[in-house]
């Protein structure tokens, strides 16, 4: 659960066929007892995992995001579960500068430097840690959400960035 108590998984629970395609799993991710095939956590049958692990606000609660990593992965490899996507963020380690074309970015990177070097930190563990992971019995892909927010409208618009500082496109 996130520190503001809502449950952010009601409107997804409300799309067609939710119940045949998705299951939400309400785990302590940094318990590894919990996470193991012998606690909540039965990843046999499942054909991948989509962690959007993380903090919502500076300053409250654990960071998750590295040590819950670890303990899917574990999980995963008990069940040969091979493919994980795992949100990350804009900035952080191979994506730095972010934003370089934005004035967002620049404030991005100051924030990571000071007030959030701690969710930096635990971040880009996160995605080292993942990118040392067999890619054998592990395939991974991460993905740098920018401008999402409950107050964000989608307005149909993408840029992929191929290399840094080349090959935007839009």
């Amino acid at each position: 659960k996130c520190g503001c108590q809502r449950d952010h998984g009601s409107e997804m629970k409300q799309s067609p066929n939710f119940d045949e395609k998705v299951e939400l799993i309400a785990v302590d991710v940094t318990d590894a007892e919990e996470m193991s095939n012998s606690g909540k956590v039965d990843l046999r049958g499942v054909d991948a995992v989509i962690s959007g692990l993380g903090n919502r606000q500076m300053f409250i609660g654990d960071r998750v995001a590295r040590k819950g990593t670890k303990n899917i992965v574990v999980a995963m490899r008990d069940t040969t579960v091979q493919r994980i996507v795992a949100m990350s963020s804009m900035g952080v380690n191979d994506d730095r500068p972010c934003m370089e074309w934005r004035s967002e970015g620049k404030f991005m990177a100051a924030l990571f430097k000071t007030v959030s070097r701690r969710e930096y930190k635990d971040i880009a563990g996160m995605e080292k840690d993942l990118a040392a992971t067999d890619a054998s019995d592990i395939n991974y892909l991460l993905v740098r959400p920018v401008g999402l927010g409950e107050e964000c409208v989608p307005r149909d618009e993408f840029f992929i960035q191929k290399k840094k500082f080349d090959d935007v496109l839009g």
